[in-house]
C-alpha cells in the first residue's frame, strides 16, 4: 500500500506552445488528485508561452526557462528536478481528465508488482476536437499483457504506448534511466524497450489523456510524416534495435520470443545470437541494417562460427543479399 497521497511529479516540456500550454496546465491543477508539483520548463519560446504559463497562480507550479534553446534539453532538465515518488509526463499541446492521477494513484497502491501506469489516449487536433478515425486512433493500444508480451509487440512491430499518459514510480524511473533524448524521433520507442526489461506496465482501461495532433505549422507534431522525418526515424530504429537485442539477456529473450525460437535453449546446436540474428531477420519492424551489422558483430565468435552456417543455415551469401537491399 501506498502511504497516503505520495507526491506525483509532473513533468510539462514547452516550446512555442502559447495557444494550448494553458489548457494544458489547467487540466494537471485540475486533477481530483492535488498532491502534485508541475514541472514546467521552456524551452526559450518566441510566443507568448511563458507569460501563459505565468499567469496561473498556483505555488506548485515550479517553471524554469532555459537560458538558450536546447532542443531536448528543457526535457532532460524538467525530469532531473522531479522531487515526487511518481513522475509523470504530459506534453504541452495535451490535456488530461480530471481523474487520471486519482485513477493512476488508487491502482498502483493497491499493485505494487506495477512499475506504473499508462492509458490509450483519445485524439484531438488543434481545436481539441475529438478526432475518432485518425491514424492514432490504431496505433495506441488498449490491452494489458505481462511484460515480455509488451516488449515483443514493440519490438517487432513498433511502438503502441502513450508516453504522454505516464506515470511511473520514481524508483523504477531511475532503475530505468533517463529517456534518451539523442533520438529526436523516437526516443519513447527505445524508453519502452528499456522499461519492459525491468518492470510492468498497467494499461489502464479508460481513455485519461487526450493526445493533440498538429500536422502543419510552426507547432506540427515531431511525428508529421515527412521525408526527413522517415529517414531519422530509420536510422533511429535501426540503432536502437540493434543495441537492445544485443543487450538483451538469455533468458529474457527465451520468455518473449519462446515460441519463434528454431532451437530451444539446452538442445543441441542452440546459439543465442544465431536465434537473435533470425528473429531481427524475420522482423517486418526490424531494419536490415540492424541484421547486417549484428551478423558482422558476432559471425568470428566460436559459438556462432559453428552454428551459423550448419544449424541455422546462415552463409555470406544470405548476408550479401541482405547488405544488398539497404538503403
Amino acid at each position: 500500500m501506498l502511504k497516503k497521497e505520495p507526491l506525483v511529479s509532473v513533468c510539462m516540456p514547452c516550446y512555442n506552445h502559447e495557444e494550448f500550454v494553458g489548457p494544458a496546465i489547467q487540466s494537471v491543477l485540475g486533477q481530483t488528485y492535488a498532491n502534485l508539483e508541475l514541472i514546467v520548463v521552456d524551452d526559450v519560446s518566441k510566443d507568448n508561452s511563458v507569460g501563459v504559463i505565468k499567469s496561473f497562480d498556483d505555488p506548485r507550479i515550479r517553471l524554469t526557462v532555459m537560458e538558450e534553446n536546447t532542443g531536448f534539453g528543457a526535457a532532460e532538465y524538467m525530469f532531473r528536478q522531479a522531487k515526487g515518488e511518481f513522475i509523470c509526463w504530459v506534453d504541452s499541446d495535451d490535456i488530461w481528465a480530471e481523474t487520471l492521477l486519482e485513477k493512476y494513484m488508487d491502482f498502483l497502491g493497491e499493485h505494487e508488482e506495477y512499475g506504473g501506469c499508462v492509458c490509450k489516449p483519445f485524439v484531438i487536433d488543434k481545436d481539441g476536437n475529438l478526432m475518432e478515425e485518425h491514424l492514432f486512433c490504431t496505433i495506441f493500444s488498449d490491452e494489458n499483457r505481462k511484460k515480455e508480451e509488451w516488449f515483443r509487440k514493440i519490438y517487432l512491430e513498433g511502438n503502441c504506448l502513450c508516453s504522454s499518459s505516464l506515470c511511473v514510480r520514481k524508483s523504477i524511473y531511475d532503475q530505468v534511466g533517463e529517456f534518451c533524448f539523442q533520438y529526436k524521433q523516437i526516443h519513447d520507442y527505445d524508453y519502452w524497450l528499456r522499461f519492459l526489461q525491468v518492470a510492468e506496465i498497467y494499461m489502464y482501461p479508460e481513455s485519461l489523456a487526450g493526445y493533440r495532433v498538429h500536422w502543419e505549422g510552426e507547432n506540427a507534431n515531431f511525428s508529421t510524416p515527412s521525408p526527413e522525418v522517415d529517414r531519422r526515424e530509420q536510422i533511429e530504429r535501426a540503432y536502437i534495435l540493434l543495441e537492445v537485442m544485443e543487450n538483451l539477456s538469455e533468458e529474457y529473450f527465451v520468455k518473449a520470443f519462446s515460441d519463434l525460437l528454431r532451437i530451444q535453449p539446452g538442445e543441441e546446436g542452440f546459439c543465442l545470437e544465431c536465434e537473435k540474428f533470425w528473429i531481427m531477420k524475420n522482423c517486418k519492424n526490424c531494419r536490415l541494417l540492424s541484421v547486417v551489422f549484428y551478423y558482422y558483430r558476432h559471425y568470428q565468435e566460436s559459438n556462432f562460427k559453428r552454428y551459423a552456417k550448419t544449424v541455422y543455415g546462415i552463409t555470406n551469401n544470405m548476408i550479401y543479399e541482405l547488405a544488398g537491399k539497404v538503403k
